[in-house]
């Protein structure tokens, strides 16, 4: 008669295995995620053409990498294939930098926002816990000076992110991440320059933004 350890095996043998549980699709679907939510329906373009109207782009080429950045977040891509986005502007502060970047990310639920001065280990860690494992994007807000950073190459290009989980050591995640950031005056490794889509943002807008927004992320059309 087998044992328990025999029975606990053998039920793990047959029990189908998942990369990573995702809250939103990917398009195409991409093998190994389980998609905890509905099935996908067939949009009418609606909100993704208000989206393109409303971010504050330098010109209608950054207009359309606003929209790209977005559809990134959806991209059935492997782990480390997605570019990072860096939204920066000539017009210095109040621009709508931060807020698009937050904009976009937020269509996809909530982000993991960090800052270039957090040290790695903690940054890799975060990553790991429950609430990070279904997040889709990593923000670095307002990045001064030249930005040349190892381990923020490997949250772009590594297919695999490592670290520590609470209460389990040493852990992993598919990298499906999509980095976003934001500086007035980026200066960029050359290495991290091939990895990173630049996005121009234009002077101060006019109207309410925050509640351009609101519109954008109500539930009418999609």
């Amino acid at each position: 008669m087998p044992g328990i350890n025999d029975l606990q095996s053998l039920a793990l043998q047959r029990c189908e295995h998942f990369d990573s549980i995702e809250l939103y699709h990917h398009v195409p679907p991409i093998p190994g995620c389980y998609y905890a939510c509905q099935p996908r329906q067939h949009g009418t373009g609606e909100k993704l053409g208000l989206f393109r109207a409303i971010v504050n782009a330098a010109t209608e080429q950054d207009r359309d990498l606003c929209v790209a950045a977005a559809l990134t977040l959806a991209a059935g891509l492997k782990g480390g294939q997605r570019p990072a986005f860096l939204y920066s502007s000539r017009h210095g502060k109040g621009t709508g930098k931060s807020s698009t970047m937050r904009l976009t990310a937020s269509i996809f639920g909530q982000s993991i926002a960090i800052q270039p001065t957090d040290r790695s280990d903690r940054t890799e860690d975060r990553l790991m816990t429950a609430e990070s494992l279904v997040k889709r994007s990593l923000l670095i807000d307002n990045v001064r000076g030249k930005l040349s950073n190892t381990i923020l190459e490997c949250y772009i290009t590594a297919e695999v992110l490592s670290g520590r989980a609470m209460y389990k050591g040493d852990a992993s995640r598919k990298n499906y991440l999509t980095a976003m950031i934001t500086s007035n005056a980026p200066a960029l490794s050359t290495d991290l320059a091939s990895r990173v889509v630049s996005i121009e943002i234009g002077p101060q807008p006019v109207g309410d933004f925050d509640a351009m927004i609101a519109v954008l992320l109500d539930d009418g059309g999609e």
